[in-house]
């Protein structure tokens, strides 16, 4: 269990910050996004659903490439990758996607491993890096500051 302690505040307050608005640039919205999310552990996968989903993203799952033909169908707007999958990596399966639908896919891998080749090897394919255990709002500028400057993500 857990609790949360907030301050009363007044009616008037909460109208005042709801006028200003609440987007800023480094976290503006996703909603409209369609994100594929990798990784080989269901768990994380349904996680990852949720957040994504509350963000209002469009999400796409898989746990590898065998699965890849059956889910992507169109371009994702970003892709979301753990690097250790089962006998392949994200950045393998991010290259190939990237063959099919163009070197300027946004993507970003999501890992444990913080070793420096999977950090050179990224940086290499110009492929932003979150080590895992991942923090949301970490997430969620990185996918800002990488998205695609799409219509349909505004």
């Amino acid at each position: 269990r857990f609790s949360v302690i907030l301050p009363v505040a007044r009616a008037g307050t909460l109208a005042s910050i709801s006028r200003r608005g609440s987007c800023t640039a480094a976290t503006a919205s996703l909603a409209g996004l369609h994100v594929l999310c990798i990784d080989n552990d269901a768990r994380i996968l349904e996680g990852m659903r949720l957040l994504l989903e509350g963000w209002g993203c469009n999400v796409d799952t898989v746990s590898g490439s065998k699965d890849l033909e059956s889910v992507v169908t169109h371009r994702p707007d970003i892709v979301l990758a753990d690097y250790h999958l089962d006998g392949e990596t994200g950045l393998d399966i991010i290259v190939r996607l990237r063959a099919l639908h163009g070197d300027t896919l946004p993507a970003v891998l999501v890992t444990a491993d913080r070793s420096n080749e999977v950090r050179t090897a990224a940086g290499g394919l110009e492929i932003a890096v979150i080590n895992k255990p991942l923090k949301p709002a970490v997430l969620r500028s990185m996918m800002a500051r990488v998205r695609p400057l799409a219509p349909a993500a505004e």
